[in-house]
């Protein structure tokens, strides 16, 4: 941008804007539009003059012979809709109740009787699909014809809202482009707003389909030979001085008198900030005057090491630069500030030194100068900060930071988003086993070999990994770039193996504990807290599965202990549970509320679930009459009373150990994200449109901070009172109930470390409050979002290692997530994730927006040091001989009643297969529960199995369905006549485990006459990891697994839950081929619904390969 003044300190009397590169939607080229200010008028200016220079177009021609001056001129113009062509609005897509029934046509065609104004904008125009890029979804694109020239119509909102909006005509479908693109403005009446005027249009289309005219104004771009761009010679010069140490100084001479005066009275200490647009007058006529002759100034990139100077402060400590953040002090249940810190903070915030120094002459000399430098020190001390940030690192750690910067006209920020994982091939193997520890007649495949030496390597140091951290600064209307980098090269200390699904993760594992368990066996006990054990942290539904494979592949060498409840761990010594060499623990272990027993069993005993009126209690209710089955009335009454007398819950056995006070309510949750528009009545949000209030008014509501409050209170009072008070105590040898957070484990292994991550910042209150209470105990016992990795729950001496099948590394949040999973590695960007907000205060959430929006070379880094992660710290290797798979789609008729049905009838614009692109989330994610719940699956589903009966006697059918539609499944598979079983989400864990252990034996004819289970419905929920390829190869997909189709992070996690799914069969140990069977509902007719573009998503080749993240 150009500003012209009127003379020496004079206002500005023009200004030219110049936009290089994108031209709307319709190629590239050079926009120059020129603006009068002489009238001082304030508001939205029309263009005086435009250049418009089409890329590969006017050659030959003058820059004078361009330019273009606008006409405008009145006219009619004529509106048809296509009659019953018609979609939801903007604000019932939004969900706004008072206007769910409004419409708008989808096609209209526009005329005028003016012959100039028909062939500028005549034509038919068709309504996009993109939402949420367009002022209120409304934009229609001319259908070309015989070369005319493309054109759109779309809302020119007033953006100030201190006016009414504009339907417009423009060659560009964006009105960010300007009116310099704009051919004919409608002038509606001022009682008539712009969207009561489409929706009339679209009752038009309902109706008769009339013609509605409208008033328009054209504007004609003719040309201007007056108009002329004339260059003027400059006598500014630049001079690189170089520095002693740092980068250099550039220097810009030649400035006038007048010039120079007028800053020096807006300068301090002969010092000026140059800021952007929003800056003084003074410090826009600096970046005036200096951006052209530094844009001329070409210089190669320079690079090199900070130093710290003499009595400065450590990288990261300096309270100019980079504040502290007061930190927070709990006051019973609420937390409490310093508010004088607090607002010193504040202030210091906003006081912190410019990154880029400009410095003035001094008013005597005899040259003008201006100096430009960059200040090293204080993008350094802003990155280091962010990299030390709450992580308590030790002086070791500290002093090996180091700072590196760059300054240059242009730092790469291109950086493809893809994170491939490496494989292990060609890599070094480990020796096999250790006989002595490890089943003779077993050995490791070499590809398991090759991750097993790779494992030994990140526990021996040898695989290093440059944590770091950066903080960057552009020189305003210049682009120069400063950008400073912290880092700690040090080595990792644990990683990620993402092994194909059926490829031996859990074999290598437990090769890794063999291996080491001679050197484990041997190490000192004398301190209380050192276990030999290696710590295994499984899902509850295949901890027996791990104890099985555990004793098949060391030949029950390996000392395993298995504790899934706090009944288990209480009957264990603390000299067990050291001496061990395997300790299995499932990863909800912190999952029940530690408020009392919602009923007690021996009142559950004699009590029928459905007669109890809570949730919590109608579960202990099932849970008290499945371990007192089969018992006579003394026994039952021994039973629960002794299960009464215990201390059933594992917090009540912290909080008993650590002796202290009861921990609060685990993450109880009263309020959930709503949208607006959705829910029940008391969850409904009512409201007036404001035609001419800001955009979007209404929309997702997050939840309370009263939630997020609630949340931080648990996370304090376990991580900050109730450890630090477990640790400090010493257990004797003979001591029962010890938790495992006292110890320090040899290493720790997570399986399927992907469950307990979320997908993205929409999740943060979700994961904060949720009601899903096993989600929360797995993060809150991993301490995934606590940088201080020596107080986290799980303490490892050796490594923190994550299995998973589906790593879903689909952007560098979720890889920088799962980095913190392992032993808290940082990874750029770790200190501003979207997880630091989910337990943030209010006070908190207010100082985050000081922290800068990330710059895109910032997102390149974040990008690059991902990768670099998943290079360093993850290996996935697949199968080498693959098990045939067919899939087979199952038909399920919908009836002509159905829910389904009534339900897409109530959405005007939704048929029986929504548009992924233009159905709200609201609406597909109703649609999805009415189709994963349909009755007319049980039928399908029982006509599947027969079919499969039929063709094999013997055989197993796994079903799997989605885990809000469980129950529907549920009723369907019990009316199999068939011995069939259910493993609910969350209930009847122990015997559900039991029952997967037995499921997986082979089929026979004895177990068919014995009436074993021979359908087991699960939750997608808990697909993941079980083996199951021995005893079943037919696969039943009750109902495909959904979500809101513009997330795509939720997309790729649906993906990889259905290959979980379908992996429990389809891996390495299936003899038989594997056959998928899919039950996809059709309309009555046959027609295509949610459930037939559902399916061919989740089948997708290069959605599947974006869920496992298929190695190079």
């Amino acid at each position: 941008k150009y500003v012209s003044h009127g003379g020496e300190g004079a206002a500005p009397v023009a200004t030219l804007s110049v936009a290089f590169g994108r031209m709307g939607a319709a190629g590239v080229g050079i926009t120059a539009t020129l603006y009068d200010l002489s009238g001082g008028k304030r508001g939205l200016l029309p263009p005086a003059a435009r250049l418009v220079l089409r890329g590969g177009g006017g050659g030959g021609t003058s820059n004078a012979d361009e330019w273009e001056v606008c006409e405008e001129r009145a006219a009619t113009l004529s509106f048809e809709p296509e009659h019953g062509d018609v979609s939801s609005s903007y604000r019932s897509e939004m969900g706004l109740l008072d206007f769910k029934e409004e419409v708008v046509a989808n096609k209209i065609h526009v005329g005028s009787s003016d012959t100039q104004a028909a062939s500028l904008v005549g034509g038919t125009y068709v309504r996009q699909r993109c939402r949420g890029t367009t002022v209120f979804g409304a934009l229609w694109k001319r259908e070309a014809a015989g070369g005319s020239e493309a054109m759109w119509l779309f809302v020119n909102p007033d953006v100030d809202r201190t006016g009414p909006d504009h339907l417009v005509f423009g060659t560009t479908p964006t009105y960010r482009d300007g009116r310099a693109f704009h051919v004919a403005e409608l002038r509606l009446r001022p009682n008539q707003p712009v969207l009561e005027w489409l929706h009339a249009l679209g009752q038009a289309a309902l109706t008769d389909g009339k013609v509605v005219d409208a008033p328009a104004t054209l504007l004609e771009w003719r040309r201007a030979p007056a108009v002329k761009l004339l260059e003027e010679k400059s006598g500014l010069a630049v001079e690189q001085r170089a520095a002693s140490a740092g980068p250099p100084t550039f220097v810009v001479s030649g400035l006038s008198g007048g010039t120079m005066s007028k800053l020096r009275q807006h300068a301090s200490g002969g010092r000026l900030a140059i800021l952007a647009a929003a800056s003084s007058a003074a410090e826009r006529r600096l970046a005036e005057a200096l951006a052209a002759p530094l844009l001329r100034f070409g210089f190669a990139q320079l690079s090199g090491v900070a130093g710290l100077g003499e009595d400065a402060a450590l990288w990261g400590k300096c309270e100019v630069s980079a504040p502290c953040r007061p930190p927070e002090v709990w006051d019973g249940r609420r937390r409490v500030y310093d508010t004088e810190q607090s607002n010193a903070y504040e202030r210091a915030m906003n006081a912190r030194p410019q990154a880029w120094e400009v410095r003035l002459s001094d008013e005597g000399q005899a040259t003008n100068c201006v100096e430009v430098a960059p200040r090293v020190e204080v993008a350094a001390h802003q990155a280091a900060e962010r990299l030390l940030r709450g992580r308590n690192l030790d002086a070791g750690a500290t002093a090996a930071l180091q700072v590196d910067w760059h300054v240059g006209t242009r730092l790469d920020a291109s950086c493809a988003r893809d994170f491939p994982i490496r494989s292990s091939k060609g890599d070094p193997l480990a020796a096999q086993p250790p006989t002595a520890f490890w089943a003779e007649d077993l050995s490791l495949y070499p590809r398991q070999l090759a991750v097993l030496r790779w494992l030994q390597a990140i526990e021996a140091g040898e695989v290093a990994f440059d944590e770091r951290d950066y903080a960057d600064a552009q020189l305003p209307a210049v682009g120069w770039h400063l950008e400073a980098k912290a880092g700690i090269e040090g080595p990792l200390r644990g990683g990620v193996l993402a092994d194909a699904l059926g490829a031996g993760k859990t074999v290598t594992v437990i090769a890794l504990v063999a291996a080491d368990a001679e050197a484990a066996r041997r190490l000192p006990l004398s301190d209380s807290r050192t276990s030999r054990a290696t710590l295994i942290v499984v899902t509850p539904l295949i901890i027996r599965q791990w104890e099985a494979e555990i004793a098949r592949f060391s030949g029950g060498k390996l000392r395993t202990l298995r504790i899934e409840s706090a009944a288990h761990l209480q009957q264990l010594t603390s000299r067990q549970l050291r001496e061990a060499d395997v300790v299995l623990i499932v990863s909800d272990l912190l999952g029940c509320a530690s408020s009392g027993k919602a009923c007690a069993f021996e009142k559950a005993a004699v009590v029928k679930a459905s007669a109890l009126h809570t949730q919590e209690a109608q579960k202990e209710a099932r849970r008290a009459e499945e371990r007192l089955e089969g018992k006579s009335v003394a026994e039952r009454q021994a039973l629960a009373k002794a299960l009464d007398s215990r201390k059933d819950t594992y917090l009540e056995v912290l909080t008993e150990a650590a002796g202290i006070d009861a921990l609060p309510p685990f993450l109880h949750r009263r309020n959930k994200n709503r949208e607006a528009g959705g829910g029940d009545a008391e969850t409904m949000i009512y409201g007036v449109w404001l035609s001419a209030g800001s955009r979007d008014p209404y929309g997702k509501v997050k939840g309370r901070q009263e939630d997020r409050e609630a949340a931080a209170y648990f996370s304090y009072r376990y991580l900050s009172v109730t450890l630090p008070a477990l640790r400090a105590k010493t257990f004797a040898d003979s001591d029962t109930g010890v938790p495992i957070e006292y110890f320090r484990w040899r290493r720790v292994i997570i399986d399927e470390c992907h469950e307990p991550l979320c997908m993205g910042s929409d999740d943060a209150d979700e994961s904060a409050m949720s009601s899903k209470r096993s989600s929360c105990a797995v993060r809150e016992l991993l301490g995934i979002a606590h940088p201080d990795v020596a107080s986290r729950p799980l303490l490892a001496q050796r490594g923190v290692f994550g299995l998973t099948g589906t790593p879903l590394l689909s952007s560098p949040a979720r890889i920088t997530e799962l980095a913190s999973l392992c032993a808290g590695t940082y990874v750029t960007g770790a200190s501003n994730h979207w997880r630091t907000v989910e337990r943030a205060s209010g006070r908190d959430l207010f100082l985050r927006y000081h922290d800068a929006v990330p710059s895109r070379l910032y997102s390149a880094e974040t990008v690059r040091a991902a990768q670099d992660f998943v290079r360093a710290a993850t290996r996935r290797n697949v199968v080498e001989e693959s098990v045939p798979s067919s899939t087979v789609l199952v038909p399920a008729r919908l009836k002509q009643d159905s829910e389904y049905a009534a339900l897409c009838a109530t959405y005007p614009s939704v048929p029986l297969c929504p548009d992924a692109d233009a159905c709200d989330d609201a609406k597909w994610n109703r649609l999805a529960l009415a189709a994963a719940t349909a009755a007319e699956r049980g039928a399908a589903l029982k006509a599947c199995v027969q079919r499969i009966h039929d063709a094999e006697p013997l055989a197993k059918v796994l079903v799997f369905a989605p885990t809000d539609g469980i129950e529907a499944a549920a009723s369907a598979v019990a009316g199999l006549g068939l011995p069939t079983d259910v493993a609910r989400p969350g209930e009847g864990q122990e015997r559900a485990a039991e029952l997967v252990l037995e499921f997986d034996e082979p089929p026979t004819e004895l177990s068919v006459a014995q009436r074993k289970c021979r359908v087991l419905l699960l939750a997608y929920d808990d697909g993941a990891g079980l083996n199951l390829q021995h005893g079943c190869h037919h696969v039943i997909l009750y109902a495909p697994l959904s979500s809101p189709p513009k997330d795509g992070e939720r997309v790729i996690a649906a993906v990889g839950k259905e290959q979980q799914s379908i992996g429990r069969v389809r891996r390495a140990g299936q003899s038989s081929h594997v056959t998928i069977h899919r039950i996809v509902l059709e309309g009555p007719g046959g027609e295509r619904t949610l459930d037939g573009l559902l399916h061919e998503r989740n089948m997708d080749e290069a959605l599947i390969k974006s869920a496992t993240n298929t190695a190079e």
